[in-house]
């Protein structure tokens, strides 16, 4: 475990000095993190399928009055906004073919803080590291904290997420939504394209 009092900060750099710090906690918290899914799964697993469920029984009732076209993607993304409240909230949509540019917006919002239960801790520690550099702006930590939570984002809430998918995709509620053809099952920031589950 790095610890701050054992950290020389390189002075001529000190951004160096946080990010040899913070690579060494990405990968002590990315192991914690998953210890914490595996021991509460079920608890998490079956919050997501709630806000799973209540997305499908939206999207039915907007096909049922002919408002939504046929769905083509599921997509989890994570909200980076929420990184600034500590909301720490994936949007989980389902969009037609235009995905983005689908004018009927189908959401719902799941919070899933426990992925991201070391990034404030972990950022107090980066300003106690850069508190003697004045130069050092609350923005550039603010970009640290973004970086930071976007490599716990891909292998830790991708993981995470797939897991819990592969069970959405079974539930009764989702039988009920029109499909297109082709249906992608996409994971990544909002308003991007993802990658496929």
């Amino acid at each position: 475990m790095t610890k701050i009092s054992d950290l020389t900060v390189n002075t001529d750099n000190p951004l160096e000095t946080v990010e040899n710090f913070l690579v060494d906690k990405l990968f002590e918290n990315s192991a914690n993190v998953m210890d914490y899914y595996e021991e509460n799964r079920q608890e998490i697993t079956d919050d997501f399928l709630l806000h799973f469920i209540k997305l499908c029984k939206h999207g039915e009732s907007q096909q049922r009055t002919n408002l939504k076209a046929p769905i083509t993607y599921i997509h989890v993304s994570f909200l980076r906004s929420s990184l600034l409240t500590e909301g720490y909230e994936f949007r989980i949509g389902l969009h037609n073919k235009n995905f983005w540019l689908d004018i009927i917006e189908t959401s719902v919002y799941w919070k899933a803080d426990f992925i991201f239960q070391y990034v404030e801790p972990d950022i107090n520690e980066v300003r106690m590291i850069l508190k003697p550099f004045p130069n050092i702006s609350e923005y550039e930590i603010n970009q640290i904290k973004y970086r930071y939570a976007q490599c716990y984002l891909m292998p830790v809430a991708f993981q995470i997420v797939q897991d819990v998918m592969y069970e959405a995709v079974e539930i009764p509620e989702i039988l009920h939504l029109e499909f297109d053809e082709e249906m992608f099952v996409l994971f990544g920031g909002y308003m991007e394209r993802g990658e496929n589950i």
